[in-house]
């Protein structure tokens, strides 16, 4: 089976969420390719309509997939038949116009809808949607001694390491909130340390050295960054959204908090008292969100697309 992916692409290169997800059907015997959208904007995508269908003319794909509402929208217009669309958390909070598009295109024009959670389905109503968490590649994120990753990043020993793993600058991140918690627990040996726009292949070394995982969204869908802490058995303090809550609810020394600072603190404060061994990881891979587990459910729904007439 080949399949065409179809992503933004603004710095040339394929997002980490979506290349991971390409190597994981790879390694289950499919092949993939990449269309890169590499403009901003309505008009930005809509400039790539014709490139779009010259690439869909160079090869027999049994299946496109689109990732996020803008590339399912570019998809449709340039003529793709057999089309699967994964819509993201941000898709879920978009204006009412494009959520009517969504709509429509969901109803009409898409073969197949992946969301997240069922909280997305909910809120689209999106009854036919499949839900498919992203999947984690558990090879890569894996537990590593805290000793050696804080080696890796030059991070001190003796110091203690809140991370956060979103760009400061989006407002749904709402890093004020998170400064403002580790505020609250008021101790100097304490830094908070916003990762973004890294080598992937530095993140499991950053997850590693972090005492906690510390998240202030407003809202999500499935949170890559919470999963990949999972799978190194990295603590986390976390509002409730997205899959969160669900998630993490057999998971020790991990909290869900209500949106305030305070109760961040406290869920802080927790956090890095607990001491036991972890066992986010264990809890990761018995809910099947591993890349593995997530391909073999992507191609169930590619299987059926295809052999649609």
């Amino acid at each position: 089976m080949r399949v065409l992916f179809v992503s933004s692409g603004n710095k040339g290169h394929v997002k980490p969420l979506v290349e991971n997800q390409a190597i994981s059907l790879k390694n289950q015997g499919l092949t993939v390719d990449h269309f890169l959208v590499n403009s901003s904007g309505l008009f930005g995508y809509l400039r790539n309509i014709i490139p779009l269908k010259k690439k869909l003319r160079s090869a027999d794909y049994s299946v496109v997939h689109a990732h996020y509402s803008f590339s399912g929208f570019l998809a449709v217009l340039a003529g793709s038949k057999r089309l699967v669309v994964s819509l993201m958390g941000s898709d879920t909070y978009i204006g009412p116009v494009f959520r009517l598009l969504i709509r429509l295109c969901y109803l009409y024009l898409w073969r197949a809808t992946i969301v997240k959670t069922p909280q997305m389905r909910d809120i689209l109503k999106a009854t036919r949607a499949y839900v498919i968490p992203n999947g984690i590649d558990d090879k890569t994120f894996i537990p590593i001694p805290k000793s050696e990753a804080r080696k890796a990043i030059n991070y001190p020993a003796d110091r203690t390491l809140i991370l956060f793993l979103a760009d400061p600058a989006r407002p749904e991140k709402n890093f004020k909130l998170a400064i403002d918690a580790v505020k609250c627990i008021n101790r100097s040996e304490v830094d908070l340390v916003p990762i973004f726009d890294r080598e992937p292949s530095s993140i499991p070394f950053y997850l590693n050295a972090a005492d906690v995982l510390l998240l202030t969204s407003n809202y999500e869908g499935s949170v890559n960054a919470v999963k990949e802490a999972m799978a190194c058995n990295t603590k986390i303090v976390s509002t409730d959204v997205g899959d969160v809550r669900v998630n993490l609810e057999k998971v020790n020394g991990s909290f869900v908090c209500a949106n305030n600072k305070e109760d961040l603190a406290k869920g802080l404060v927790m956090a890095l008292s607990f001491k036991d061994t972890v066992n986010s990881r264990t809890q990761l891979m018995r809910l099947g969100l591993d890349s593995g587990t997530t391909a073999k459910r992507l191609i169930q729904v590619y299987e059926k697309v295809a052999g649609q007439k």
